[in-house]
């Protein structure tokens, strides 16, 4: 598969992105206007998410998470390279611990001393509800590449005490700080089964290379009473009412933030509302490290699943807090950038916006770069509807002073759709087209400050039978089968 409009964005990226004009003897300089080309990272047809980092040096890390096929779980993959993506080391398997258990949605990361992380989530084989905000209950787990040398694998959680949502991120010192919501001991044992709605313990950990810190307790959570605490209370004719021995509806779903000078988490999030609003359903909230603030109350059974492309809170070069998000009801569909003030956040600016009122945003991720910098990927159609054939990847750039780039068309998959039909003899007959979708995508910089993405492109195949017969009364008759096939693949692009 070719990307035959890549080359054409390049002097378009650098300028959006305040790139200096290259040397003559840049092989990337405007007047060649090349790139490195396209390579492909993964290798069994069944990619899910994936994630890139770059070190000081200049290597280039990539993991990505991949089935080696339908009936076995989900595998972390790495790899890794030293010429700027050209060519890239063998593939390692990360998370493949015997358990059965898949590989969910991952991140690297590489702290102030070059220790790289690899982090993910374990969880079940057959979960449907997990994604980026993550609301399947999981094992949170982490390598560390250490002199060459990955450390075995440490988890942070166990089963009676499931994570669901979390992100990483650096400190100002350069640690890798982790910060998720899972489901406390206590509330687990009263109610007998994981979930979301009670995931209310949020935890913080600073990640010292294979060895974690002690995890600490983000947002104050009073423990639930014990039976002997609630054998007194009755003893003495003072019971705690159900509420105080059960876990409430007060978990919190698609973390996603940074962490503040002072070493504290501060990160947007989803809660699910509460009993006594009809209206509303689940609510977007910013914890400032101090209080939970809300900024936005979706409509009662919208908020579908978000948990895919969850809210993300970024920082410009001038500290300014932006929440990126697809909005649900905008006339076009669309990704947009809330600047929050005093609590709440100002007006929109589309990032990325279909021109149409049909079109729809399939899938979106957002990234904090380097000096408050942003880049926004969006898979977008046009056409929109069910399974669109015309989903092309868009990324935009924010200098970080508040301004976005013009959406840029890093793919060209409609070029590349093709349809072919052969006849088998017998008027029987065999269909086949392809078409190609874009899914999960990150966007890093370069040692020498130029973009890379890495992302998931999928070619879908629909196949079609045609199979003629005669009934006993001599009436000729067909009959149609369909199938279709995807295949998605994870792609490094280097401009």
């Amino acid at each position: 598969m070719q990307f035959n409009r890549v080359s054409l964005l390049v002097v378009a990226l650098s300028a959006a992105l305040g790139c200096q004009k290259s040397s003559a003897k840049d092989p990337g300089a405007a007047a060649g206007a090349k790139t490195s080309g396209l390579v492909k990272l993964s290798q069994y047809d069944k990619a899910g998410f994936c994630d890139l980092a770059v070190a000081s040096d200049g290597t280039l890390h990539a993991i990505f998470n991949e089935a080696p096929d339908a009936m076995k779980p989900s595998y972390l993959y790495y790899r890794a390279s030293s010429d700027g993506g050209a060519t890239w080391s063998e593939i390692k398997n990360l998370s493949d611990d015997e358990s059965g258990n898949s590989c969910g949605y991952a991140r690297i990361a590489i702290d102030g001393k070059g220790r790289t992380y690899a982090i993910w989530k374990y969880i079940d084989k057959n979960e449907l509800l997990d994604g980026p905000g993550a609301a399947g209950a999981g094992i949170l787990a982490f390598r560390c590449l250490e002199g060459g040398t990955w450390s075995r694998t440490t988890r942070l959680n166990e089963v009676k005490t499931p994570v669901y949502s979390w992100f990483a991120a650096p400190d100002p010192g350069g640690a890798i700080n982790l910060v998720w919501s899972q489901m406390a001991a206590d509330a687990m044992a009263v109610q007998g089964w994981p979930s979301s709605m009670t995931a209310d313990l949020i935890q913080q950990v600073v990640l010292e290379g294979p060895t974690p810190g002690s995890p600490k307790m983000v947002i104050p959570r009073k423990p639930l009473p014990t039976q002997a605490q609630i054998a007194a209370a009755h003893a003495n004719h003072k019971d705690f009412s159900y509420e105080e021995t059960h876990p409430g509806k007060a978990g919190l779903l698609n973390l996603r933030g940074y962490i503040d000078p002072a070493g504290t988490a501060v990160f947007v999030a989803e809660d699910f509302g509460t009993e006594t609003d009809k209206e509303h359903g689940k609510h977007i909230v910013l914890w400032d490290g101090k209080a939970l603030q809300p900024l936005y109350a979706y409509d009662r059974f919208q908020t579908y699943n978000n948990f895919n492309d969850p809210p993300t809170l970024l920082l410009d070069a001038q500290g300014k807090q932006h929440v990126i998000r697809a909005p649900e009801k905008a006339e076009k569909a669309s990704v947009r950038d809330y600047a929050v003030e005093g609590g709440k956040w100002s007006d929109p600016v589309d990032v990325i916006a279909a021109k149409g009122g049909k079109g729809a945003v399939i899938h979106w991720q957002a990234t904090q770069l380097p000096g408050g910098k942003m880049a926004v990927t969006t898979a977008l159609s046009e056409a929109g509807g069910w399974a669109p054939e015309d989903t092309e990847l868009f990324v935009s750039f924010s200098d970080g002073l508040g301004k976005w780039s013009a959406p840029l068309r890093i793919t060209d998959n409609v070029s590349l759709q093709n349809f072919s039909h052969k006849e088998t003899g017998g008027s029987n007959a065999i269909s086949s087209s392809k078409s190609y979708s874009p899914h999960f995508a990150n966007v890093q910089m370069t040692k020498e400050g130029r973009p890379c993405i890495l992302m998931v492109n999928s070619e879908n195949t629909l196949i079609g039978i045609t199979n003629a017969g005669v009934t006993s009364g001599g009436r000729v008759v067909s009959g149609l089968g369909t199938g279709r096939v995807s295949s998605p693949n994870v792609y490094f692009l280097k401009w």
